[in-house]
C-alpha cells in the first residue's frame, strides 16, 4: 500500500495515444487484487500497472473508468501455474 506505480496504456477518446498514468496502490482488497488512487478512463482494462521501484509489470487493469480502478497482481505463483498449464 503506498506504493508508486504506472498504468500504460490506451484509453479513450486518445485511443490511438499511448499514455502513462501515475498512481499509488491504495488497498489490497485481497491476496492478489486491489485498487488505485488515480481515475482511468474507459478502455484501458488489461493494462499494465508498472511498479517505479523495480519497473517490472506487477499487475494488470482489471476494471477501468472508475475513480479506484482494480487490479490483479502478477505474482510468481500466478505466473508458474499459467506456465505449468501450456
Amino acid at each position: 500500500i503506498g506504493t508508486n506505480v504506472t498504468v500504460r496504456g490506451y484509453g479513450v477518446p486518445r485511443r490511438h495515444v499511448l499514455e502513462d498514468y501515475r498512481c499509488k496502490i491504495v488497498t489490497y482488497t485481497s491476496s492478489i487484487t486491489g485498487t488505485l488512487d488515480c481515475p482511468l478512463p474507459l478502455g484501458m482494462l488489461g493494462a499494465p500497472v508498472i511498479s517505479d521501484d523495480t519497473g517490472h509489470v506487477s499487475g494488470l487493469i482489471m476494471h477501468d473508468g472508475t475513480d479506484q480502478p482494480g487490479f490483479v497482481a502478477i505474482t510468481s505463483d500466478i505466473v508458474t501455474e499459467i506456465c505449468e498449464q501450456f
